[in-house]
C-alpha cells in the first residue's frame, strides 16, 4: 500500500518517468544507476543526478545487481521519486559456447590372450583423436541446460590375418579399421566462478543418442553400424581472455555399449559378455564465447 502511494504521489507531478538499476558493492553500499555495460571484469553504468558519462567498477567488488529494480520519476519542480521493488538478483554470463578438441582414449580392455601383433593392432585402436562443441543457457549463476555434440575417430592397420570359412579355404590380407563415434545429448550443467568472478569450472551431465561407424577392410569392404543411447559428464575449467572470448580445459568420460549392429546391411544382435564397450575419455582444450 505503501508503494502505491508514493506511485500516485509521483505521477501527479511527473515530467517523466524510467527505471534506474540498483547496484550493490561487497561492502554493501547500494547505488542507484543505469547500468550500460557488463563486461567479465568490469561493470559500467550511469548515474543521472551526476554529470560524469559514464562510470565503472571492477566485478570484484560487486556483490549483486538488479536491472529495472527502482521505478524513478522526475517531477515539475526536479525532484526524484525511487520506489525499489523487493528482489535483487545476480551478474551472470547466461549463455556459453565452446568448442573443442584433443586427445581420445578408448578404455576398452585388450583380451589377455592376444599375441604380440594383435595387441599391437588392438592398441592403436585405444587411441585417436576428437572434436566437441557445447551450448549451454544458464538459468542461474550456477545452473544451465545445454546441449553436446562430438565426434571422435580412431583408426589402425596393417595387422595380416588369416581366416578359414566353413569349407577349409584359408584367406590371408592386411586388416584396415577406421572407426567413428558421433554423439549428440542434452545436458545439465553446474558452475562455480573463482573469487574474481573471471575463470568459472563447468561440471556437467548428458544423455543422448550415440552411433558407431566402422570402415573396415579386409579381402573386400565392410561397413559396420551401430546405434545406441550414451551418456558423458564433463569437467572443465574456462579462462576469460577478453570480453567475448576465452580459452579452456576439459577432460570428459562417454560410456556407451553396442548390443546390435548391422554389416553391409546385414543385422547381427550380440549375447550378453559380446557387447562392444564404447567407453571413452577425452582430453580437451579449446575456444569458449
Amino acid at each position: 500500500m505503501k508503494k502505491l502511494v508514493l506511485l500516485l504521489l509521483a505521477l501527479l507531478g511527473t515530467n517523466c518517468i524510467f527505471s534506474q538499476d540498483l547496484i550493490v558493492t561487497t561492502s554493501n553500499d547500494s547505488i542507484h544507476c543505469k547500468i550500460a555495460k557488463i563486461a567479465p571484469d568490469t561493470l559500467y553504468f550511469t548515474i543521472p543526478e551526476k554529470t560524469e558519462p559514464l562510470s565503472k567498477l571492477p566485478m570484484t567488488e560487486i556483490k549483486n545487481c538488479q536491472f529495472g529494480f527502482f521505478l524513478a520519476t522526475t517531477t515539475s519542480d526536479g525532484a526524484t521519486v525511487i520506489i525499489p521493488e523487493d528482489t535483487v538478483g545476480e551478474v551472470f554470463d547466461k549463455v556459453r559456447f565452446s568448442i573443442n578438441g584433443g586427445y581420445t582414449y578408448f578404455t576398452q580392455r585388450i583380451p589377455s590372450g592376444a599375441s604380440g601383433y594383435v595387441e599391437e593392432y588392438m592398441r592403436k585402436l585405444k587411441s585417436g583423436f576428437h572434436a566437441n562443441g557445447q551450448l549451454d543457457y544458464f538459468y542461474s549463476q550456477k545452473f544451465g541446460v545445454g546441449i553436446r555434440v562430438s565426434f571422435s575417430r580412431t583408426n589402425s592397420k596393417g595387422m595380416s590375418l588369416t581366416l578359414v570359412d566353413t569349407t577349409g579355404n584359408q584367406f590371408t590380407g592386411n586388416i584396415t579399421e577406421k572407426i567413428s563415434i558421433y554423439y549428440v545429448g542434452a545436458a545439465f550443467s553446474y558452475r562455480i566462478y573463482d573469487d574474481k568472478k573471471r575463470n568459472p569450472i563447468i561440471m556437467g551431465f548428458s544423455a543422448g543418442y550415440m552411433r558407431y561407424s566402422n570402415s573396415m577392410s579386409y579381402d573386400r569392404t565392410y561397413k559396420i553400424i551401430g546405434n545406441t543411447v550414451g551418456a558423458s559428464i564433463d569437467l572443465g575449467y574456462d579462462i576469460t581472455l577478453s570480453e567475448q572470448m576465452g580459452v579452456g580445459f576439459q577432460i570428459s568420460y562417454y560410456g556407451g555399449a553396442l548390443f546390435r549392429y548391422t554389416v553391409n546391411n546385414q543385422y547381427f544382435a550380440l549375447r550378453k559378455g559380446e557387447w562392444e564397450n564404447l567407453h571413452r575419455l577425452d582430453f580437451s582444450v579449446g575456444l569458449r564465447f
